[in-house]
């Protein structure tokens, strides 16, 4: 069964007080939405317990979060992932991408730029992909020679992984070395419990270490909110329903870092210039369009990522 449980505290901060609510719509109205968006097959069979709930959307007056209140509980977000979220249809698209040069340069940049800052040979570098979806991350990293490993809950994107010889851990199991590097793309937005998980995978970052947040964009979200009809409110990609329940501006995302000891590493991966980069991109939703028309405006779309843990 599909449950839908309540965060009374703000999942950042853990701030239990001063939340304002910034939309309230029964997930009843979101019913086409829901049909549209996940495998028929499967919300079929949990779409009388999700609209049982309400999309409401809140904002911490402490850290600035904007977050969805009612989310998924550990079994349900099991389902979503692994049912709902068709894994065979996101596998395809994966495979469109695997001979894309364009679509592994940034993560070649990002290794090439995080290892230099590092200051060490790859293979002295042990790398974490935590949320690591189809390793494409990964595999980048264990190709320039680094110790890789990856963290994820589906099953097949673990076979995957296991095919290209990354192994899995559960980093609340885990007891081995830390990491010099842990990688997080797309990672926090999803999660019930962000401050938990990052002060977990604090414990297992090395003294001096990096971890990349990358996080959808929080620049706007507030006015969009605003503007957006209660019939089109599903539409908002980073709120989507059920799955980016976690929304962070850039200074949401210090603050919550900042928590557990880590400050902004500026660390800026060059890219080729954006007009050549737009170029290479093939557009699958207007979303993905706006964000790269947002970055050629010169605006910050997406909250600086880097972050160092204290040196010893």
């Amino acid at each position: 069964m599909f449950r839908l449980i309540a965060r009374s505290s703000c999942p950042a901060c853990l701030l239990d007080a001063g939340q304002r609510t910034l939309c309230d719509i029964p997930y009843a109205r979101l019913k086409a939405f829901l049909e549209k968006s996940y495998v028929a097959d499967s919300i079929g069979m949990h779409l009388s317990s999700i609209l049982q709930g309400d999309y409401v959307i809140a904002e911490c007056s402490c850290c600035s979060l904007i977050y969805q209140k009612n989310v998924p509980d550990s079994d349900s977000m099991k389902i979503l992932y692994s049912e709902m979220i068709c894994p065979d249809e996101t596998f395809d698209r994966h495979r469109l991408h695997m001979d894309d040069l364009a679509y592994y340069d940034r993560h070649v940049r990002d290794v090439f730029s995080v290892f230099a800052r590092l200051r060490r040979h790859p293979s002295q570098i042990r790398a974490l992909d935590f949320g690591a979806g189809w390793a494409q991350w990964a595999r980048v990293a264990k190709a320039v020679g680094a110790d890789v490993f990856i963290s994820e809950i589906s099953d097949k994107q673990i076979e995957n992984a296991k095919r290209l010889g990354i192994d899995n851990i559960d980093i609340f199991n885990y007891s081995g070395a830390p990491f010099d590097y842990i990688h997080t793309q797309d990672v926090f937005e999803h999660l019930p419990e962000p401050n938990r998980i990052l002060e977990r995978l604090c414990l297992l970052l090395n003294k001096g270490g990096i971890i990349r947040i990358a996080v959808p964009p929080g620049f706007r979200t507030k006015s969009r909110i605003a503007r957006f009809a209660e019939k089109e409110i599903g539409k908002l990609p980073e709120l989507a329903p059920l799955q980016h329940i976690n929304n962070f501006s850039q200074p949401a995302l210090v603050r919550f870092a900042g928590q557990f000891g880590l400050a902004p590493s500026f660390i800026r991966p060059k890219y080729p210039r954006m007009a050549e980069y737009v170029k290479s991109l093939t557009f699958h939703n207007e979303a993905m369009l706006n964000t790269v028309l947002y970055a050629l405006a010169g605006k910050r779309v997406s909250p600086y990522p880097y972050f160092t843990a204290p040196s010893p």
